[in-house]
């Protein structure tokens, strides 16, 4: 064991580390996030997203 290189050992894990927390968090970036989303439900969400869509609907019948 004396030749074993706790440095390089270590520099290694910590490659593995960042680039394993990079791939995670990669999943988790949303291109609509905003700070009001944080607060509502899925519920909630989903009628936001019917309710823009009927309008949109609605002004192209009109």
């Amino acid at each position: 064991m004396k030749n074993f290189k706790w440095h390089t050992f270590l520099k290694w894990v910590a490659g593995i580390v960042l680039v394993c927390i990079s791939l995670l968090s990669a999943g988790c970036v949303s291109s609509k996030f905003s700070v009001e989303t944080l607060a509502k439900s899925d519920i909630n969400m989903v009628s936001d997203i019917h309710i823009d869509q009927t309008l949109t609907l609605l002004k192209t019948l009109a």
